[in-house]
């Protein structure tokens, strides 16, 4: 199998608060490896939007780049599971310590029983939400200077965003969909993790904080070509 031509183009969608520069060492290690990734901004990070605004945003990028796979991290795995479709170009959806919601979840429904421990900070007027202190929450086995880069490109998030329910068929019951469970993650805990995990078919792990796309990215790249092609070879 020609594994360059078969994983040609892959839509990787972050999570909350970043934007899609957070890929841009990940996108290198998949290059290497002979795949093409594009990556979405979401309106929700630094606008005030909400997760169907996301849903959308993805859905636009999927028709113009026509990725085989989607990756998605995080909060990402919302508007992910919204907005991707069978009968699309997209026969994998890969999530990345990320959310699976079902029918009538939210965020903030799939995380009230996760301690926030003073983790999340919210804005006076009630509209935006930021991690306290990021470097801990997201970025714990990150080299100094990958996290600073990191912190200082983060914005703040659209509250909205988390407490908008997932209202139309999730896509993990249609398109093939796998997950990447991080085990030293601080912001979606493992059992969290395994929790969404058992909503799709197959599952890998590493040993990363939550942003393994930053702190161990060839890993990463490997685990999702490992996992795209569990789903056989007319998909990625």
């Amino acid at each position: 199998m020609d594994v360059t031509r078969a994983l040609s183009d892959v839509l990787l969608v972050h999570g909350a608060s970043h934007d899609a520069s957070s890929w841009d060492a990940l996108r290198v290690e998949l290059g290497r490896r002979g795949v093409v990734a594009a990556a979405v901004d979401l309106p929700s990070s630094g606008g005030l939007f909400g997760m169907e605004d996301d849903a959308r945003a993805i859905r636009h990028a999927v028709a113009y780049y026509r990725p085989r796979v989607v990756v998605c991290h995080s909060y990402g795995g919302m508007p992910t599971t919204s907005a991707v479709r069978s009968g699309t170009s997209v026969g994998h959806v890969i999530y990345l310590t990320a959310l699976v919601p079902d029918v009538g979840d939210s965020l903030a429904s799939l995380s009230a029983d996760v301690p926030e421990d003073g983790a999340w900070e919210m804005s006076a007027d009630e509209d935006w939400i930021q991690a306290v202190d990021p470097r801990d929450l997201f970025y714990g086995l990150c080299e100094a200077s990958i996290s600073d880069a990191a912190v200082a490109a983060l914005r703040p998030q659209a509250v909205r965003a988390f407490n908008e329910r997932l209202n139309n068929e999730p896509s993990w019951r249609s398109v093939e969909s796998s997950y990447i469970l991080c085990l030293h993650d601080r912001a979606i805990p493992l059992s969290l993790q395994e929790r969404m995990a058992a909503r799709t078919r197959i599952s890998r792990s590493l040993p990363s904080d939550h942003s393994p796309f930053l702190s161990m990215p060839g890993r990463t790249a490997d685990a999702i070509i490992d996992l795209a092609f569990q789903s056989g070879a007319d998909r990625p």
